[in-house]
């Protein structure tokens, strides 16, 4: 199964990583680890200060941070949005990051950065919604459609975190918000009553059952006896 650690992408104690330009030396300092060759990197300016873009930046990180880490990191960026013209010119933020991945072939890290752009999508909208779907990939779930959109007849009825559209099955992925807002928690009743009147099977999630063993694997054993046996892969190891 895919590890279950909540990840901290930096903390106290980490590394600091700065890159300068190759014409200058690499910074030596405590807590800092000094790189060269910012020239060749693309920037962006953050708080008056260049900082290397998040798309490079990432493939830097997947090549050594734990699988689920750099997913998570991969789907934030994906996640970033795009306007109508680049999606349709297909530059989106997904794109780069593949596209970018695949210059990366043959060097440092290159095999864990292939198998984490593998896992990388578009739709994510929360660290913990990416662990679950990484959760049912590893437990050979066929992967659901991310915040699908819910219409019948025409009318738009909910966007749900993780759709089966064919077995017409739903989890929906519930924060600490849903139960401290008491606008969301009755709204959130409300949308679930008319997708089950509609006859959608409705599933909640906590993240109980991402981070523990024992409600996890009865979580999966839910959602294998829903979608049907045929359904399931091999789990991912």
């Amino acid at each position: 199964m895919l590890g279950l650690p909540i990840p901290t992408p930096w903390e106290p104690g980490r590394p600091l990583h700065v890159t300068r330009p190759s014409t200058t030396t690499r910074v030596r300092r405590p807590g800092v680890r000094g790189h060269i060759g910012l020239e060749s990197r693309a920037t962006i300016t953050v708080a008056g200060m260049p900082v290397v873009h998040p798309v490079p930046t990432w493939c830097d990180l997947a090549g050594v941070l734990p699988l689920i880490d750099a997913v998570i990191l991969g789907d934030a960026i994906a996640g970033r949005g795009a306007s109508t013209t680049d999606q349709l010119l297909g530059d989106t933020p997904l794109a780069r990051l593949t596209q970018e991945a695949r210059t990366r072939a043959g060097m440092r890290g290159a095999r864990r950065l292939r198998a984490a752009i593998a896992l990388v999508r578009d739709g994510s909208r929360s660290p913990m919604e990416t662990r679950a779907r990484l959760c049912f990939i590893g437990a050979g779930l066929p992967e659901p459609e991310l915040n699908g959109e819910i219409h019948e007849d025409g009318q738009w009825i909910a966007t749900a975190d993780f759709v089966w559209r064919a077995q017409r099955l739903i989890v929906e992925y519930q924060g600490d918000h849903h139960r401290t807002d008491r606008a969301q928690w009755q709204a959130d009743i409300q949308r679930l009553a008319r997708l089950n009147d509609l006859g959608w099977r409705v599933v909640q999630m906590t993240a109980v059952d991402v981070t523990d063993p024992v409600a996890h694997t009865l979580f999966i054993d839910r959602l294998v006896r829903l979608l049907g046996p045929d359904e399931i892969t091999a789990p991912v190891r």
